[in-house]
């Protein structure tokens, strides 16, 4: 590689997803690192109060046969952005999201909300990452519904309780609250930092991805030599999801 080649880091310090036992957010501390084992899960009380900055779509869920997560690139079309599907073993499909999703090859894979945020860390405001899936990702979107999540802050202080089947879950309640002229003004700046990784995280991905006709599901020569197209019959996202004191400023 030429010094030259700029290596692109992600610049979201934590990347937090929600609990859905027992309520509250966790993130992965990979610097707890040891021989035996890889990091530690952190659990993170709530109130968890963020500003939005931007969302992005990719896919999560597990592979049992593999017993391995699934995993993405990011995107923000998914009607013509092509999305490489992994696990720990291999690449399964690249495609548009509705292919691979529908592929039997990504079996346990989900779609997952990728929402960008400022998030206070040690008091000073910082580029953090939410991966929203099931339970999470239904009240999320209800939410953006009927909020403007581009101004003023938001917090998820509470959490209800829900059931579906023999499943049961909590979900968040998102709500908005008040925030400081000045935390807004630095949420702007950390916004154009994240515009200028993802011009050339974009920019990356349609070079990597320039073979690839989105109409069809390119399964890797390493799993299956054929190419398969798929009929569009995959539903709306939105159908598929499964399940401090207001007067302090943010």
């Amino acid at each position: 590689m030429s010094r030259l080649t700029e290596d692109l880091i992600n610049p979201a310090q934590k990347f937090f997803e929600w609990d859905g036992r027992k309520g509250g957010f966790e993130f992965w501390d990979k610097s707890q690192k040891t021989e035996t084992v890889k990091g530690v899960k952190v659990h993170v009380p709530l109130p968890f109060v963020f500003l939005f900055l931007e969302k992005l779509s990719t896919i999560r869920g597990f592979n049992d046969d593999e017993q391995s997560g699934y995993w993405s690139n990011e995107v923000m079309d998914i009607s013509k952005e092509v999305m490489v599907v992994r696990t720990k073993k291999e690449v399964t499909a690249r495609g548009i999201y509705k292919n691979v999703i529908d592929s039997k090859e990504c079996r346990g894979a989900k779609f997952c909300q990728s929402v960008y945020v400022g998030y206070k860390e040690g008091g000073k405001l910082v580029i953090a990452n939410m991966q929203l899936t099931g339970a999470a990702l239904s009240a999320w979107f209800e939410f953006c519904k009927s909020n403007d999540i581009k101004k003023g802050a938001i917090a998820v202080k509470s959490f209800v309780a829900k059931k579906k089947g023999d499943n049961n879950y909590v979900e968040p309640v998102f709500t908005k609250v008040p925030c400081a002229p000045e935390t807004e003004t630095a949420a702007n700046v950390l916004c154009q930092e994240l515009e200028t990784y993802l011009a050339k995280y974009f920019k990356k991905q349609k070079e990597q991805n320039a073979d690839i006709n989105v109409s069809d599901v390119i399964i890797p020569a390493e799993n299956n030599n054929t190419v398969a197209h798929k009929e569009e019959s995959h539903s709306q996202v939105a159908d598929i999801v499964s399940p401090g004191d207001d007067d302090l400023p943010f």
